[in-house]
């Protein structure tokens, strides 16, 4: 099962030419296609929808929603609670927190610290991360999927650019996923 904690609907900012309710239809609707194209055939995704950018101040409520869900033994993937979004933040904060109560195995995702960090930034667990080597049908995988989500790699308004940049983009093809344990 995937968990969206937010639907998006604040990504694109006040210049949007999509309302906060038709964005968050758009990115559902992505989330499900890019599953598929990761290869479920029929994705399960339960909505939380926490208001996006602002999960820090609903963290009891996403910690409860977790608690609920989470059985012993289930390896949860989320972002990294160091990845320099907040809501990606919080969320993993919050994941690793309901992982550990649970009895769950946690492998936090950095996305945003590929932006940022350096190979000797102290603020980066780098003895924890660890790598998974894909296959070259992993990776054209990963790709169709990150692609499913068109409404994050264009240009969000006059503004914003893509949520999704090139750097984003680039990474997918990488033949190693990378995850904090």
């Amino acid at each position: 099962m995937s968990v969206a904690v937010t639907d998006g609907e604040d990504s694109h900012g006040e210049s949007s030419p999509f309302n906060r309710e038709e964005l968050a239809e758009i990115r559902r609707s992505e989330q499900v296609l890019g599953l598929r194209r990761l290869g479920l055939s029929d994705p399960e995704v339960l909505a939380l929808a926490l208001r996006d950018g602002c999960v820090r101040p609903q963290s009891d409520v996403l910690l409860d929603r977790l608690m609920s869900l989470l059985q012993p033994g289930d390896v949860v993937v989320s972002t990294w609670e160091n990845d320099g979004h907040p809501d990606h933040d919080t969320t993993g904060y919050m994941v690793n927190l309901a992982s550990a109560a649970t009895g769950c195995r946690f492998l936090a995702a950095p996305v945003w610290m590929w932006h940022w960090a350096t190979p000797a930034d102290v603020r980066v667990p780098w003895r924890r991360l660890r790598g998974m080597s894909l296959t070259p049908e992993d990776v054209s995988r990963k790709q169709a999927g990150l692609a499913a989500h068109q409404s994050q790699l264009v240009s969000r308004n006059f503004s914003l650019g893509a949520a999704l940049d090139d750097a984003i983009v680039k990474r997918a093809a990488w033949p190693t996923e990378y995850y904090f344990v």
